[in-house]
């Protein structure tokens, strides 16, 4: 059996080198993503053909294409068939 070892590092804005991160760090850098902004995303992208020609303006930067990625792990499979991207808005808050 194979030994894997994983260094987790970030990188230093002069680009000098690589400083070695903790998990915790790592883990306290994620973004805390806010569920209603989520929702109202899933809703746009759901019901984009019905509303993009009413709100045009709600859809400025927006995307949309097919795909086919699945992702198997023991407990749950995966499988992601269209992506959805609103270049303009930010999901994310900190």
């Amino acid at each position: 059996m194979a030994h894997v070892a994983l260094t987790l590092v970030k990188n230093d804005p002069s680009g000098l080198k690589a400083q070695t991160v903790t998990p915790e760090q790592v883990k306290s850098a994620r973004l805390k993503y806010d569920p209603e902004l989520l929702v109202g995303f899933l809703r746009r992208a759901l019901y984009a053909q019905l509303l993009k020609p009413i709100y045009p303006d709600l859809y400025q930067g927006y995307a949309a294409r097919q795909a086919q990625y699945t992702s198997d792990s023991d407990a749950v499979k995966t499988t992601v068939t269209a992506i959805h991207r609103f270049s303009k808005e930010d999901l994310c808050c900190r």
